[in-house]
């Protein structure tokens, strides 16, 4: 299977489970000692249990997974990574945008059901 294909396939079923207003829980699993990279895992709840998605998401997303460490590689330092790394998850997943609903408002003030553009903020997430 390619690359591309492997992308494709992990974004479909992430789009299969995840919906707009879904939250994505983040856990903090390394920082590396220049602090400059992270090791993030990414989590969603089904029946009331944590499922880890970091493999489909490192493939949706193009990251990897780390092989030392839980978690997937993200470099940067300055802001929040874990919101980083949901916002372009959600990017990928809804890249076109998303209609928003009850769960998913609009994020300046426009009615449910308009449109918003920036697929980026379809999902919410928050740190265990």
């Amino acid at each position: 299977m390619t690359v591309k294909e492997e992308q494709e396939n992990s974004i479909a079923f992430l789009r299969s489970i995840l919906k707009p207003g879904d939250t994505v829980w983040t856990t903090l699993r390394h920082v590396s000692s220049s602090g400059t990279s992270r090791r993030i895992s990414l989590h969603i709840i089904q029946n009331e249990e944590p499922v880890n998605i970091d493999w489909h998401t490192a493939r949706a997303t193009g990251n990897n997974v780390s092989h030392n460490h839980e978690g997937i590689n993200v470099s940067g330092c300055g802001m929040d990574m874990g919101f980083h790394l949901v916002y372009i998850l959600s990017q990928a997943l809804f890249p076109k945008g998303f209609k928003t609903n009850k769960k998913c408002r609009a994020r300046n003030g426009e009615k449910i059901g308009t449109i918003d553009k920036d697929g980026g903020y379809a999902l919410k997430q928050r740190w265990l």
